[in-house]
């Protein structure tokens, strides 16, 4: 499906995304990604308007197919899965006045469809990618991770009416190599009045075979860590890390395990994976006004550059 001509504000992105090369016919192209797209000989992109549930999540480098699909999408009545690749362009970091000014312009595509308040209160999880990881953004239980593209998500599931718990999985499998699986789990909880670390800890199943070791934690201050030993008919054939943080009333418990033979070579991926988990209040998912100095000049930059 083409993009509408009449949106005015479409045309003009195509003067600030990445250049798109001329094809004397319609022929199926492939981005980085794998996303298939359609151009013809004046340069303008077509997009299908299909959701795709295994799709990556937006990338500035792919922003142009991302931008096209999110139009097409919507206009195709395929709501939800257009609202969700457009929060995800809103959430792209600005590294460049284009980006800013895309962000302007999905914002006039969504605005009609769902109001700002309504977009953050329905669209708790946003991602994208940068530099060849996954952005992973909670804005409901605060939290943020970054890990490679190749981790594979295994459960994600969110109490969103009751608000009460989060938990996400990832599996992490290299495909250049023959290695056990890494599990790693995060839960999120909401807490009740002034629990305690201690308390929110021993709330916590324990495993009965189970064996504890006190480890640092690198969250610091309201937090806690151990090494277990899963312990099966006098074997130790798992091992692993837990860790407990408790910040601005959300507790987070936090697993990470591997096949006990692999455990040394496994703390280097614990230890990254770790490193890259960020707890902190994240700014609410924004439309960028017309009157946004910013997009104002850059657009009235293009639109003289255009007339001469």
């Amino acid at each position: 499906m083409k993009i509408k001509a009449g949106i005015a504000f479409a045309a003009i992105l195509y003067l600030i995304l990445l250049p798109i090369a001329s094809y004397s016919e319609l022929q199926d192209n492939v981005d980085s990604q794998g996303n298939i797209y359609r151009v013809d000989k004046n340069g303008n992109m077509y997009t299908y308007g299909n959701p795709n549930i295994m799709r990556q999540p937006v990338s500035i480098e792919n922003l142009p197919y991302y931008y096209n699909e999110t139009l097409n999408l919507i206009n195709k009545k395929h709501k939800f899965a257009g609202i969700i690749m457009g929060s995800e362009i809103l959430d792209l970091p600005e590294k460049s006045i284009g980006i800013r000014v895309s962000k302007w312009s999905i914002g006039k595509i969504l605005a009609p469809v769902i109001s700002e308040s309504e977009l953050n209160q329905k669209v708790v999880v946003v991602k994208h990618i940068e530099d060849s990881n996954i952005i992973y953004r909670n804005r409901l239980y605060n939290f943020e991770l970054k890990y490679p593209v190749y981790f594979r998500i295994f459960a994600e599931l969110a109490g969103l009416e009751e608000g009460t718990m989060a938990n996400v999985g990832f599996i992490l499998t290299d495909p250049a190599k023959e290695e056990p699986p890494v599990n790693i789990v995060i839960f999120a909880k909401k807490l009740e009045g002034n629990t305690s670390l201690n308390n929110f800890m021993e709330s916590w199943p324990k495993y009965p075979s189970g064996k504890y070791t006190p480890l640092n934690s690198p969250f610091g201050g309201n937090s806690i860590g151990h090494k277990i030993e899963w312990l099966e008919g006098g074997k130790v054939p798992f091992a692993g890390e837990q860790m407990f943080v408790i910040k601005d009333g959300i507790g987070y418990c936090i697993m990470l395990s591997s096949p006990k033979d692999k455990y040394n070579e496994s703390q280097k991926t614990f230890k990254e994976f770790l490193s890259n988990i960020r707890i902190y209040k994240m700014s609410t998912l924004k439309y960028i006004s017309d009157d946004d100095p910013e997009v104002k000049s850059f657009l009235k930059e293009k639109t003289s550059q255009k007339k001469n």
